[in-house]
């Protein structure tokens, strides 16, 4: 190997939508890529091992920022916890001297994306981001019947009353309402049936979602698979949670106003992540999504290419 060819990149680990350290989404964060190309991050992404890495690259002025998203298995067009993480990293470690609030804008394969770091006590607390997608409504799914024999559930387990439903503001869920706690909590993917039934529908990616939580502060429980992106499950998807928005707007309820809900995620994992997110909507057609949460750094070095 040629020693005068390696390159050296900084890099830091957050955990995101967690309360305290170790809970919530890993994220890696390469905060200057400059010099890596796609094949590169990608083997990057892999090598950390976590739901996404993320790779920054200075834009065209100090508050904009090119931005790649990689799983493990591919690069992403959106995704959430990313963003948020990466955001509020920048805060950390950049110079903005702020003292209640930056707005960076976000340059990703899925547009612009606007992102507002909240300061408390001249210290960045948490990132608020707004859509560059507005939620778009998929095909019909798969039947209730392949839908719950993917995920290793009865049918009994699967809400009667509402129908499952995909949705994408830039990376596409299927939306799957379960009845009760417990029947979100005996959820286990099936990756023959998954392969057979979903791996070729629009939104391979299964977001199971309940109204029964455990923290009563929580409006929703949730849980989330996405094998197509190299992701057995996720303890916290940001991107989901956008696009769950589309899905809610179609509830009588939810037509016409603004709204905010607090989703729970992670909990099965071992790693609890609180998620917020606030839409508005005119008679059923979501207008304006956003999302919010904190990340916490973990660690930082050097990884050698």
């Amino acid at each position: 190997m040629d020693t005068n060819s390696r390159m050296e990149f900084q890099f830091f680990t957050l955990d995101v939508f967690a309360q305290r350290k170790f809970e919530g989404n890993q994220l890696a964060v390469i905060p200057n890529a400059e010099g890596l190309d796609g094949d590169q991050m990608q083997k990057i992404a892999k090598e950390f091992n976590y739901s996404e890495t993320v790779f920054i690259k200075k834009g065209d002025s100090k508050f904009s920022w090119n931005v790649r998203i990689f799983t493990p298995a591919s690069e992403i067009d959106f995704a959430g916890h990313p963003n948020i993480g990466a955001a509020i990293l920048l805060a950390n470690i950049v110079e903005f001297n702020a003292k209640e609030k930056i707005e960076l804008v976000f340059r990703e394969r899925v547009g612009d994306i606007p992102i507002t770091v909240h300061y408390e006590n001249s210290k960045p607390a948490y990132a608020e981001l707004a859509v560059a997608q507005l939620p778009q409504n998929g095909p019909v799914p798969p039947t209730k019947d392949q839908i719950a024999e993917s995920i290793g559930l009865d049918i009994s387990d699967v809400d009667s009353n509402q129908e499952s439903a995909a949705y994408s503001c830039g990376l596409p869920f299927l939306f799957v309402p379960i009845l009760s706690l417990r029947g979100i909590k005996k959820a286990a993917l099936d990756n023959d049936k998954w392969k057979k039934h979903l791996s070729s529908y629009w939104a391979p990616q299964v977001y199971l979602v309940t109204k029964d939580v455990e923290d009563p502060k929580s409006n929703f429980h949730a849980r989330m698979f996405a094998p197509t992106l190299g992701i057995a499950e996720d303890p916290a998807t940001g991107s989901a949670v956008a696009a769950f928005s589309g899905f809610l707007a179609k509830l009588p309820k939810y037509q016409n106003g603004v709204f905010s809900f607090t989703i729970e995620q992670g909990f099965e994992m071992g790693r609890p992540s609180i998620l917020e997110m606030s839409f508005e909507s005119k008679m059923g057609k979501v207008t304006k999504v956003q999302v919010k949460g904190n990340a916490i750094i973990v660690s930082r070095g050097e990884i050698e290419i």
